[in-house]
């Protein structure tokens, strides 16, 4: 989490804005818990991973003599959800009988031959006549196509939950931060692709 570690690693600047009022932090403080509540259902409770996880990036750039910027919390909470995605996906594929695999793959095949066997429908045949001739060649996909497709899968899947429970994450440890420092932890960055600045 950014918060205990964050009082430190704020700029002096950020160190001289004005802190936010008791209402503001209370109002952020309870979205924070809303937001990490609802995120950590969301994700079976990963989201306290994402969140030890900014804080190590964060501790790991203040002993490099920078400051990790907002965007670069956000950045370093998705990448983590993303390694603890792969990871139990990793896990539950080790875990998986080696017979289950081999009765999918089965089950595929067949219905893809089931498939191949029905006719087109007439409209397709009349737009598309090589459909016919393709579908009488059946040409299985490799091995190893079949493996890039469900790796490619894979990776969309991760991509895309990883960025959606990082964000709300990222959320809920920024909120948080407001409400127990007055201030929004993290640097402010000229740019989003400024992920860390120095300490001045």
């Amino acid at each position: 989490m950014t918060l205990a570690a964050e009082a430190e690693g704020l700029t002096p600047s950020a160190n001289q804005e004005p802190k936010s009022s008791a209402l503001l932090r209370l109002i952020a403080g309870v979205g924070g818990l809303a937001v990490l509540t609802g995120a950590a259902l969301m994700s079976f409770g990963t989201v306290v991973i994402v969140l030890i996880g900014m804080a190590v990036v964060a501790g790991v750039q203040r002993k490099r003599g920078r400051a990790l910027t907002r965007s670069g919390h956000w950045v370093a909470a998705c990448a983590t959800m993303a390694v603890v995605l792969l990871a139990i996906s990793g896990a539950l594929f080790a875990y998986v009988p080696r017979g289950a695999m081999d009765a999918a793959k089965q089950s595929m095949d067949s219905s893809s031959a089931v498939a191949a066997k029905r006719p087109a429908p007439a409209w397709v045949q009349r737009l598309y006549p090589q459909y016919a001739q393709q579908a009488a060649a059946n040409t299985k996909p490799s091995p190893a196509m079949v493996w890039a497709s469900m790796i490619i899968g894979i990776g969309i899947a991760v991509a895309f939950f990883a960025t959606l429970l990082g964000t709300l994450s990222w959320g809920a440890g920024m909120l948080l931060g407001l409400a127990f420092f007055g201030r929004w932890p993290g640097a402010k960055g000229e740019s989003f692709e400024n992920l860390a600045v120095p300490i001045a």
